[in-house]
């Protein structure tokens, strides 16, 4: 077996399957199946026009999270971090200070 060099780089192959986004139909995988979800509410009561609405709703959110999707893979994880913030923090901790509320959006 052959030594390395000392000026020579170890290389390991970085598999895509391990840093590729989940995405599903081009959108996020989570915010397409809950708009798929809604948007095969209306097809549920066999109505030809709320069959159409249903479908075309979906194809216009599908549009909207695929050219989300292009921007940012992450945009729903960044939105839902972001509402977990607090408005202002405080410059110093204390422990008699009161506990601000906090807009908690995950729940």
């Amino acid at each position: 077996m052959a030594e390395l060099k000392a000026d020579e780089l170890r290389r390991l192959p970085i598999h895509q399957s391990l840093v590729r986004d989940r995405l599903l139909l081009g959108g996020e995988r989570n915010l397409v199946v809950i708009v798929a979800g809604i948007g095969a509410l209306p097809m549920a009561t066999g109505d030809v026009w709320l069959l159409a609405t249903g479908l075309g709703f979906w194809l216009v959110a599908l549009w909207v999270l695929r050219y989300l999707a292009k921007r940012d893979p992450r945009m729903s994880e960044a939105v839902s971090r972001h509402f977990n913030y607090q408005n202002r923090y405080p410059a110093l901790p204390s422990f008699v200070a009161p506990n601000p509320k906090r807009r908690n959006h995950q729940g």
